[in-house]
């Protein structure tokens, strides 16, 4: 009988094996360098830091804490979170209810009641949620502006936006205020900033969202701002709606309040003292009743310089059928889409739609909740690509998930779409937060080992982030690519895991969040861990392979689908050994 001991030794040996015949010898080459970045939390920021946002030559960055954490209950990320896209929440939560419970019931006010204590939050005097930094200036504060995007010069200029609450926020470009007109609550008027693009000269584009009026009424109400006032001072205890009911009642639903259209600023620099700016408005392509609440939103942008044209990409409104609603009040979707503005005088073009309509709440897999864009690409192979997200309501393997789509587009139209560019498990969550000019994406999906965990009425799964090459089509975990041998995947004394790529660079460094131990032990039972941002910066520019992939995962996780990029292929040289797994990773 073989002892665990030598099992264990055996299994170690047999992936040092494996790796001699991918590389020629057991030492594997390092692909992606691991850099902390260190911010300073102030009292009441209990959770965090979180990457946001990453320049285009990686010389500067930004990222916040949080006062509480609410993506949890709605399944998403840190860096995605925005109260004005519906699509971030307006799902509700489908975890097992007690779970769903914990982390939003008015009883449960503690550090855990994660999504209840933010909705507190939004619905104060004052914002006491976010707290961001820049790498200017490392010690975070609820007054500072959360910068979103730089602009691509030695310099970088920036946008994003401040906050005196969360329901009332001003976009901002470098320090200046852009300009918004509606006011919603009688507060100051609601604009963000999410992209930034330098045309030369001194001139800029900002892209975002600005809201233009109250959003649907409810069903049986007159006032204009009911909706708004439902959404930030409605009754907490109908808060826990669960995915695909008939509860109309729901006041999350009626979020963010307001009616939401995507915003392009141009800005002249020319006098940073005097910064002069238009704002150019587009459509939000909303058809069907005035009750239903529309938000769209400019989220990436491409400079074509050749053509003088400017890419953006985002989301549009788009009215759901919705049996659970007859008035419409709730029915509001969000839709993928792209414009095309010219660079030497931008102004007001109507949205080109990406894919399918969303449906209603009740059908098949295939049919969307919600859809957006978050990025465009320059010419990738004689192409240029949209990159987005499509939200299921459809459940497909335990799970109502949401997963990446690429979409090739002319300067008019949408050439071709797919909905699954990368291999993945049925119901799999794979989601693109960011592209680069050349088409590396980067994200979160779920973990190898987590893959088939229940959702519905589940726990939910262990995120993991990605990278995905649109050029190339090759797909990798993150994880995977940080290791400096098959038996030593820690960097400078600790161990990491990375959960979320929030941005990447002109030059495919990234962005990113992470778990980081002090142990391998801690690292395998995911136990004792701190939250860190970090910085990852590749060692070449070609697609990592060979030596530099090494199957990264705590002991004992089962061999499943490997999204196209790791040691798939090795798996059968270690399946004699399928018995020992669990001591498949040796520690250093």
């Amino acid at each position: 009988m073989i002892s665990m001991r030598h099992a264990k030794k055996l299994v170690s040996t047999s992936v040092a094996l494996a790796l001699a015949v991918a590389a020629g010898n057991a030492n594997a080459a390092i692909y992606y360098t691991i850099t902390d970045i260190s911010a300073t939390a102030p009292s009441g920021a209990n959770f965090g830091p979180y990457p946001q946002a990453i320049s285009p030559d990686g010389s500067k960055y930004s990222g916040t804490f949080f006062a509480s954490n609410p993506w949890l209950y709605f399944l998403s990320q840190a860096s995605q979170f925005n109260s004005s896209d519906r699509f971030s929440f307006e799902r509700g939560c489908w975890l097992d209810s007690g779970v769903c419970d914990a982390r939003w019931e008015p009883s449960n006010v503690t550090p855990n009641a994660y999504a209840y204590v933010w909705r507190q939050g939004i619905t104060g005097a004052s914002d006491i949620y976010r707290y961001p930094f820049t790498s200017d200036n490392l010690t975070a504060a609820s007054g500072n502006a959360l910068v979103t995007a730089y602009s691509d010069e030695t310099s970088p200029q920036t946008a994003g936006y401040t906050s005196s609450r969360p329901s009332n926020r001003s976009a901002e470009f470098n320090s200046t205020a852009l300009m918004a007109s509606f006011s919603p609550g009688g507060n100051s008027p609601y604009s963000q900033a999410n992209a930034l693009v330098n045309l030369g000269s001194n001139k800029y584009l900002v892209g975002g969202t600005y809201a233009f009026n109250y959003g649907g009424n409810p069903d049986g109400t007159t006032s204009a701002s009911a909706s708004y006032t439902n959404c930030y001072s409605g009754d907490t205890s109908k808060f826990n709606n669960s995915y695909g009911t008939s509860t109309d009642s729901v006041d999350l639903r009626y979020c963010p309040g307001y009616n939401t259209a995507a915003a392009l600023w141009l800005v002249d620099n020319t006098t940073p003292s005097a910064v002069t700016q238009s704002l150019i408005g587009t459509d939000t392509a909303s058809a069907g009743s005035s009750y239903i609440i529309k938000t769209a939103s400019i989220n990436g942008f491409n400079y074509d310089t050749g053509s003088s044209l400017v890419y953006a990409a985002g989301y549009i409104a788009s009215s759901a059928n919705d049996s659970d609603d007859n008035n419409g009040a709730l029915d509001g979707r969000n839709k993928a889409a792209f414009w095309v503005f010219s660079s030497t005088s931008p102004s007001t073009k109507s949205p080109i739609p990406i894919g399918s309509d969303p449906t209603d709440d009740t059908g098949s897999s295939s049919n969307l909740r919600n859809s957006w864009a978050i990025g465009v690409t320059g010419e990738v192979s004689g192409s240029r690509y949209v990159v987005g997200n499509n939200q299921y309501q459809g459940s497909s393997n335990n799970n109502f998930p949401t997963q990446m789509f690429t979409a090739k587009v002319s300067s008019s139209a949408v050439v071709s779409q797919n909905n699954n560019p990368v291999s993945i498990n049925s119901g799999e969550d794979l989601v693109a937060n960011a592209v680069n000019p050349d088409g590396l994406v980067v994200g979160w999906r779920d973990s190898r080992e987590t893959v088939n965990t229940q959702v519905i009425n589940g726990s939910g799964r262990k995120p993991v982030a990605f990278m995905y090459n649109i050029q190339s089509g090759g797909s990798w975990y993150l994880n995977d690519l940080i290791c400096t041998s098959s038996s030593d995947c820690s960097q400078h004394g600790k161990y990491y895991w990375i959960t979320n790529a929030s941005d990447v660079d002109d030059s495919g460094n990234i962005l990113a969040e992470a778990k980081q131990y002090n142990s391998y032990d801690d690292w395998a039972n995911d136990i004792n861990y701190t939250t860190v941002m970090i910085k990852l910066t590749r060692t070449m520019t070609s697609d990592p392979s060979g030596s530099y992939v090494v199957r990264n995962v705590p002991a004992g996780s089962p061999d499943l689908n490997e999204g196209g990029g790791s040691f798939s292929w090795m798996l059968g040289l270690l399946l004699p050994l399928a018995l020992w797994r669990r001591f498949g990773k040796a520690k250093k």
